[in-house]
């Protein structure tokens, strides 16, 4: 009976001190999360498992294996794979809980290739008990770069059966290197921030390389500066992708492309001396030079009285531009020489109309000149106009020239005649005849302009040429002396033939 106590006894001890001995090749944990750092970088950052943990049932219990990246791993943010430094240290770690099974074992592979102390044996001999593995390399445990499968079994020892396994994969690169060829190295893509696999990562139609090293753009900013325009558009229609006014006329380029259709490399489109952005805040069209279409440019009504949207400022008939550059005449008054007639009036009937003076003289020269007239035909005054030209005509023909200036209408008003009219009108006033110098200096009109207007009355019957010595006499058919007819016009009735 004694020895039976004793060797409970020995067994009990034996139990407790197999029970405080540690695991060999493994740590007990409370299944607490793991975090990967990236020890190149300086950053902590949690790699997501690209599956679950593997679960195997089997006749004595379940099993299920998890396989996670402590160190080594590169931030990346732009897709779901895991980038690994091929030279730098890291830690692979397998946490593995194998309940019921007594002795198993875990295995650590890349590609299928056993690594370095990849196998580690546990023994259980309680219920849900967490096992991790951790597997450190001073460098990535192969020597190829690009996409690898890192794959964690458990087997049971005592059967050699696989009851877990789970695979990861993973990229792995060097800072040198340029896994998506835009020209940036891979360290330069995790230090800017920029996508290992994607050449432009903020999508702007320009690749990351270029955007650092040809534009000096964001190549996480589609709008590096922040004017509405992406870089590409930039880049690609000249204008600054750094800076969001390029010609410094006040208005952003976006809002000159998108909004008011002027040019992001002219400060004044339209080349009217006002820049787009005080066209912008004013009434005036930043594209069109003349707004109103008034022949003033739209800076010179701006900084003067006119109205740049509106062509007549005083409504008297003569736009801005005929008042200022032709005419002389002032755009914001209607009657710019207070005569009581529009500046319009004055230009149509030929006076002044920056002189209330040439109004006045001309209506009482009228009037004169109608008195004058009027005084000759009832022959209260001698024929002045007759001194130095030829004898007059025999009575029968003075007879005949009388009866039809009599039946001329009353002289008309020169400035409502043609030119013709006018020059019929000054025949008649003096008995249908009169010297082409005369009526030059009559008329107010140039030499030629009136060489031109006889030649073509002549032409037309309505005058007669007599040229007398040095001057020519311009007559009325009605007027021209039978001594100046030419010999071959028919003779008068009742002359000898």
């Amino acid at each position: 009976m004694a020895r039976t106590h004793v060797i409970a006894v020995l067994l009990c001890l034996l139990f407790v001190g197999v029970a405080a001995t540690p695991l060999a090749g493994g740590t007990v944990t409370g299944g607490t999360e793991v975090v990967q750092e990236d020890s190149d970088h300086g950053h902590t950052a949690a790699v997501e498992p690209a599956g679950s943990p593997a679960a195997t049932e089997t006749d004595s219990g379940t099993a299920s294996v998890d396989l996670t990246i402590r160190n080594g791993t590169v931030r990346q943010t732009y897709d779901n794979a895991t980038y690994v430094w091929q030279q730098s240290a890291v830690t692979l770690v397998a946490e593995t809980n194998a309940r019921n099974h007594r002795s198993f074992s875990v295995c650590l592979t890349v590609d299928g290739e056993n690594v370095t102390d990849g196998c580690r044996s546990h023994s259980l001999i309680t219920d849900d008990y967490t096992v991790t593995d951790e597997y450190t390399f001073d460098s990535w445990p192969t020597n190829r770069t690009g996409e690898q499968t890192v794959t964690a079994t458990v087997k049971n020892e005592s059967s050699g059966a696989v009851i877990s396994s789970v695979n990861r994969t993973v990229v792995v690169i060097r800072p040198e290197g340029d896994f998506d060829s835009d020209r940036l190295t891979n360290g330069q893509e995790v230090d800017r921030g920029t996508g290992l696999n994607r050449t432009d990562t903020d999508m702007d139609g320009l690749e990351d390389g270029p955007e650092v090293m040809e534009y000096g753009t964001d190549p996480v900013d589609n709008d590096t500066d922040g004017d509405g325009l992406t870089d590409a558009t930039e880049v690609n229609g000249k204008t600054n992708a750094t800076g969001p006014d390029t010609d410094g006329d006040g208005l952003e380029d976006g809002a000159e492309v998108d909004e008011y259709d002027t040019d992001p490399l002219d400060e004044d489109t339209d080349d009217d001396g006002l820049s787009d952005a005080v066209e912008v805040d004013g009434p005036t069209d930043p594209t069109l030079a003349d707004t109103d279409g008034d022949g003033l440019t739209d800076d010179r009504e701006v900084d003067g009285p006119t109205n740049a949207t509106v062509p007549d400022t005083d409504d008297d008939g003569l736009v801005d531009g005929a008042e200022v550059d032709t005419y002389g005449t002032d755009p914001t008054e209607a009657d710019t020489d207070g005569d009581g007639l529009s500046d319009a009036t004055e230009v149509s009937i030929g006076t002044n109309p920056t002189s209330p003076l040439t109004t006045g003289f001309i209506v009482i020269g009228v009037i004169a000149v109608l008195a004058v007239l009027v005084l000759i035909q009832r022959k209260m005054l001698p024929d002045v106009t007759s001194i130095g030209r030829e004898p007059e005509p025999p009575a029968t023909e003075a007879a005949d020239r009388d009866e039809a200036l009599d039946a001329a209408p009353d002289p008309v008003p020169p400035r409502i005649l043609s030119d013709e009219d006018r020059v019929l009108q000054l025949l008649r006033e003096e008995n249908g005849r009169l010297p082409q110098n005369e009526i030059t200096e009559k008329t107010d009109w140039s030499k030629s302009k009136v060489s031109r207007l006889l030649s073509k009355m002549e032409d037309g019957g309505e005058i007669e040429k007599i040229n007398v010595g040095r001057q020519n006499i311009i007559a009325l058919e009605t007027a021209v002396p039978d001594s100046a007819r030419s010999p071959f016009e028919d003779a008068a009735p009742g002359d000898d033939t």
